[in-house]
């Protein structure tokens, strides 16, 4: 997984209000609204997110574009993206 694919899967999670502390485990924090499978295919890109060992620059890792995204800290520059960013996760979304 690159930079680009770790943004935005947070973003996509974030968007579909599903963000959460990425060392928990993802079934433990969504509701029924989330499929099993869902949970699985979450927790499997962000366990590769988490071991892609990338250099997040001013983020610092993971949690802190996470932080900032849920925070509201990037509201300007989420106004600016292209919702085709965030396409490759799609799929995640529409099972249930």
């Amino acid at each position: 997984m690159n930079l680009r694919d770790a943004m935005s899967l947070q973003l996509f999670l974030h968007k579909k209000g599903w963000m959460y502390h990425f060392d928990d485990c993802p079934r433990d924090c969504f509701g029924p609204n989330v499929s099993d499978f869902q949970c699985v295919l979450i927790r499997l890109n962000v366990e590769k997110m988490m071991d892609a060992n990338l250099d997040w620059g001013l983020f610092e890792c993971p949690f802190g574009f996470a932080l900032a995204l849920e925070n509201g800290e990037l509201n300007g520059w989420l106004e600016s993206f292209n919702d085709s960013l965030i396409d490759q996760w799609k799929h995640i979304g529409r099972m249930k």
